[in-house]
């Protein structure tokens, strides 16, 4: 039986969970090679998920399978097997003929006034004729 490397998704994590936390909670079931909790670039906090590298397919899913979900730091973090894809290449997309949005100059239609029915409200000059009828 061939033993080949296993990555196992961790998800939910607390924010505060540290990799010696992973460690703890897998080590005596399986080998790790490596605990990678992922973190934002800039603040370097964790973003609740991580991985956790192991040399042995069938003891990493046998612990995957025994430790489920489990409490860890007041969430419910959860295990599973990573099912990663490769990297694939954008797609190229076709360029259009027409200009981008940002691109092209920005039309300014002249706006009318709305038409006023006849006799609405405003001066005219028949108002003037009936005036002096009165």
């Amino acid at each position: 039986m061939a033993k080949t490397t296993l990555k196992i998704f961790v998800g939910n994590m607390n924010f505060t969970t540290t990799e010696d936390d992973l460690r703890k909670l897998f080590e005596p079931r399986i080998t790790i090679e490596d605990i990678v909790i992922v973190r934002d670039e800039e603040s370097g906090e964790s973003k609740g998920y991580g991985f956790i590298l192991t040399k042995d397919k069938e003891a990493g899913r046998e612990a995957v399978n025994q430790i489920g979900k489990v409490e860890m730091d007041g969430r419910r973090v959860y295990f599973k097997e990573a099912h990663g894809k490769k990297f694939q290449k954008p797609v190229k997309r076709r360029k259009s003929h027409r200009p981008s949005r940002r691109s092209r100059p920005r039309m300014s239609v002249p706006r009318s006034r709305p038409s006023r029915p006849p006799g609405s409200a405003g001066y005219s000059a028949a108002d003037d004729d009936n005036r002096g009828n009165c």
